[in-house]
């Protein structure tokens, strides 16, 4: 069972995870634009700039392939009530009253 706050912070992820490749893709779109006319207001076309607007057009590719899906969201949602239940058994365990002291390490 997942608890209130873990599903909370679930779709909080989720969001926060589309609007960061939302911004990203806007970022490339515009980067990609800043380019093409870089490249064609010349008046000629040079290796350095179309290797640049190739280099832009591959990053902006590989950036649309990480697009969150559904399915991250429910590996992020079982392993954060996983998470939960270790966190809420560790908290219950019983701690001495007093540590151990180190005995100290002789300087030479």
């Amino acid at each position: 069972m997942i608890l209130p706050q873990t599903s909370e912070l679930i779709a909080f992820l989720s969001n926060l995870r589309k609007g960061i490749w939302l911004i990203g893709v806007s970022c490339w779109l515009f980067g990609i634009t800043d380019r093409t006319i870089a490249t064609f207001s010349d008046g000629y076309l040079s290796a350095i700039d179309l290797m640049q607007l190739f280099t832009a057009t591959f990053f902006f590719a590989s950036w649309l392939l990480l697009k969150p899906t559904k399915a991250q969201s429910t590996v992020v949602a079982s392993s954060l009530s996983h998470l939960m239940r270790l966190t809420s058994v560790w908290c219950r365990l019983p701690f001495p009253r007093s540590l151990p002291q180190a005995t100290p390490i002789p300087c030479l």
